[in-house]
């Protein structure tokens, strides 16, 4: 039973790892960007459509749903 809840438990933060793995932070945005546009325009983007994720406060963006924005846009 013990090794059950064990592998439950690194199964479960395997999971939430995954879920992050495609997220990223506004920083990590804007060098993928290459720090070619400011924070102001990842907000009006955002108010334009862009996709995002607010958790816990902070926006996180799905990057392959971002580049295809991007390139749509």
């Amino acid at each position: 039973m013990l090794a059950y809840k064990q592998q439950e438990s690194i199964d479960s933060g395997d999971c939430v790892r995954s879920l992050f793995d495609n997220l990223l932070t506004m920083d990590e945005l804007l060098t993928m960007l290459k720090h070619q546009y400011c924070r102001r325009t990842i907000y009006r983007w955002i108010e334009q459509g862009m996709p995002y994720r607010r958790i816990r406060s902070r926006f996180w963006f799905p990057k392959d749903e971002v580049i295809l924005w991007l390139e749509r846009n």
